[in-house]
C-alpha cells in the first residue's frame, strides 16, 4: 500500500515526499551560531556547558569569557584547546 499526501493539487507518495524533504538542508545544517558563555567560578560546570553546546547540532563558536574566575575555571579554560572555542580573559571580576 502506497501512502500519499495532497500539496495544493498534486498527491505525491510517501517516498517521493521523503525525496522532496531530503533535498532541502535542515536549519541546523546550514545555521552557523556563536554561543557567548560569561563565566565566573564555575569549574563545576564549565566543561559539561561547552560539550552541551558543541553538541547541539548546528555549526557552532563557542566564545567564553572568563570574569576573574579563582577557583580553577581560568586554569581549565588556558589548557581547553578547541578549533571553535574561542576564550577570554578578564583581569578582575566586572560583576
Amino acid at each position: 500500500m502506497i501512502s500519499w499526501r495532497q500539496f495544493g493539487n498534486t498527491a505525491i507518495t510517501g517516498e517521493q515526499h521523503a525525496l522532496r524533504a531530503s533535498s532541502f538542508d535542515s536549519p541546523a545544517s546550514i545555521a552557523k551560531i556563536s554561543v557567548v558563555i560569561p563565566v565566573y567560578n564555575e569549574i563545576k560546570t564549565i566543561e559539561a556547558v561547552i560539550q552541551q553546546v558543541l553538541e547541539c547540532g548546528f555549526d557552532v563558536e563557542v566564545i567564553v569569557i572568563d570574569d576573574g574566575s579563582t577557583d580553577g575555571t581560568r586554569e581549565y579554560l588556558k589548557q581547553l584547546e578547541h578549533p571553535k572555542i574561542r576564550r577570554y580573559f578578564l583581569a578582575r571580576n566586572q560583576g
